[in-house]
């Protein structure tokens, strides 16, 4: 999944993405090689703990995220254009 995010982010001209999550998913992208850059102090919401930062969204993300046996969706000339920005 984080893989085809930042995948279609970059075929699309993002260079980051700004997200406010649960704190515990910052566990799991950090643990899928996509560590998130925090904008401030955790803050108590409801139930949960929650965060807010950016994601990088370039090539070195895309490899550290892409499984192994990841595949595409994209057209070629997507594809194409992600491959020269890697």
């Amino acid at each position: 999944l984080f893989a085809g995010i930042i995948e279609w982010s970059m075929v699309n001209g993002y260079s980051e993405l700004v997200t406010a999550t649960d704190l515990r998913f910052e566990r799991i992208l950090k643990r899928a090689g996509w560590p998130m850059q925090r904008l401030g102090e955790p803050v108590r919401i409801g139930n949960t703990t929650a965060i807010a930062g950016t994601l990088p969204i370039d090539a070195a993300s895309f490899r550290n995220a892409c499984p192994t046996h990841y595949r595409s969706e994209l057209s070629p000339d997507a594809l194409a254009t992600l491959r020269s920005a890697a």
